[in-house]
């Protein structure tokens, strides 16, 4: 297993083997033809977080993807909002944090935080094989 939790590391060790189980795993079709996404989400909250909506980078992108797509395809909704509005379970793990800071806490922080647990908890479980 990878020493990070990346998706890349739990596949190939590169890019090239990537590439090369990703045609194992997700042939194209047998007439090649490539179906054009009806949607592409670029969450916004993400690169506020990133600090990247002062370097351009989300501007770009977007202007990229509706470039290449069109401006119909573009859906610049909150990550965070959409798990939240998607995923009940978030309430319970917010209700982990104390009551003055469980307003303040963003899905994503919540979804950071489920994820550091997780990986605990798997570390853990190996330890004990």
């Amino acid at each position: 297993m990878s020493q990070m939790f990346d998706t890349v590391g739990w596949f190939a060790r590169d890019l090239s083997m990537l590439s090369c189980v990703s045609n194992v795993l997700l042939p194209l079709a047998a007439d090649n033809t490539i179906k054009q996404p009806t949607h592409v989400t670029i969450p916004k909250d993400c690169f506020e977080i990133l600090g990247s909506l002062s370097d351009q980078t989300y501007q770009i992108l977007n202007a990229s993807v509706a470039k290449r797509f069109g401006n119909d395809a573009v859906d610049n909704r909150n990550l965070g909002e959409f798990v939240s509005a998607n995923v009940p379970t978030v309430g319970k793990f917010i209700s982990d944090f104390s009551r003055s800071e469980a307003p303040s806490v963003p899905a994503l922080s919540v979804i950071s935080y489920v994820m550091r647990c997780l990986q605990r908890f798997h570390l853990q479980l190996i330890q004990t094989m």
